[in-house]
């Protein structure tokens, strides 16, 4: 998987933008999404996990997941592109490795 790979695109469910992100640290793999979604919000999310084959997996219930922003917007590329592009990526990746660092010394 590449470094900081990322691409919008229209889904069958409209538009969708999507990065990879290496966080260089144990391993991990950022996913971060901004989509519509069912209660018609636009979303970005965040889920760490690994690569592995050129597939990403995750545990649910133990890996980071949270979503960063939702908004009531129309949902067109230009809406989706922007509210992607908006996200601080230093500060995910501060909060992801502090999330892993926790679960070591519990």
């Amino acid at each position: 998987m590449t470094n900081n790979k990322t691409k919008a695109y229209k889904s069958y469910y409209g538009w969708q933008a999507e990065s990879f992100i290496d966080l260089d640290f144990n391993g991990l793999v950022l996913n971060i999404v901004t989509s519509k979604r069912h209660n018609g919000m636009l979303s970005t999310t965040v889920n760490a996990g690994r690569e592995e084959k050129g597939f990403f997996s995750t545990f649910i219930f133990q890996d980071y997941n949270k979503t960063l922003v939702q908004e009531k917007v129309k949902v067109t590329e230009k809406a989706v592109i922007n509210q992607h592009n908006s996200i601080d990526i230093e500060s995910i990746k501060q909060s992801v490795i502090a999330f892993y660092q926790q679960q070591d010394s519990a």
